[in-house]
């Protein structure tokens, strides 16, 4: 019995020294713990310093002009993916549906289809377009103008919002003075950067709005047949 005693005295005894030693240990993973606290909130903002730093010194141009160049390239060089497919980058090796682009749910892996998904324009933009060339127009204007009436996006759609506007088609010649204003219906497409314009009366071709993904005040507009996408007119388009 007394030996029974002193090895239930013994077992306390290691007991009680193993809750201590816990403690201790819990002690000290709690230090480093701290400690490991501070040292990712002085590395956060010393990287947060580094990138304002970064921004200060980037020159905005050029990396626009990087960025459109990329653009380009991307456009002439052998396609990756199908026609109704989008490439989640220049160096993924992913495509996902154009319908998934923009609809609020990264589907790519490096989330390249939720990128580039800010519009370039919002309602009550106005944007004139002076002619680059003309074969189709048979009253040729002298110049296009686009207003920006109403922008409308569907939960079950949000990659291609609804875009209502107004074109105005001015008349300068020897015959014809005045204008005519044309309200008509279109979407966004953020995979191609473009506002396609539904004709607005039968018998009238559409405009396709093509902007480069970078510069937001400027684009081409294409007056095309929708059923060929063949454009017999273009105009150059500035914000005003």
């Amino acid at each position: 019995m007394q030996w029974t005693r002193a090895a239930a005295c013994s077992a306390l005894v290691l007991l009680l020294s193993s809750i201590a030693d816990a403690e201790a240990l819990s002690d000290v993973e709690e230090s480093q713990l701290d400690a490991l606290d501070d040292r990712l909130e002085n590395l956060t903002a010393r990287m947060e310093r580094l990138l304002q730093q970064m921004e200060h010194r980037l020159d905005k141009k050029r990396m626009a002009d990087a960025r459109l160049l990329s653009n380009r390239l991307s456009q002439i060089e052998e396609p990756f993916c199908d026609e109704t497919e989008f490439r989640c980058g220049s160096t993924c090796d992913q495509c996902v549906s154009k319908l998934f682009v923009c609809d609020g749910i990264k589907d790519c892996r490096n989330g390249g289809d939720e990128r580039e998904c800010e519009l370039p324009f919002k309602e009550g933009d106005v944007y004139v377009g002076q002619e680059i060339f003309d074969h189709c127009v048979l009253r040729h204007p002298g110049a296009m103008t686009v207003v920006i009436k109403k922008i409308q996006s569907f939960p079950f759609f949000r990659g291609q919002p609804s875009v209502r506007v107004v074109i105005i088609i001015n008349y300068e010649d020897e015959v014809i003075h005045g204008s005519v204003a044309l309200p008509s219906n279109g979407y966004y497409s953020f995979v191609d950067h473009r506002l396609v314009i539904s004709p607005p009366l039968p018998n009238v071709r559409g405009l396709v709005c093509r902007f480069d993904g970078i510069n937001s005040d400027a684009f081409i507009g294409d007056v095309i047949t929708l059923s060929k996408e063949d454009a017999c007119a273009s105009f150059d388009f500035k914000r005003l």
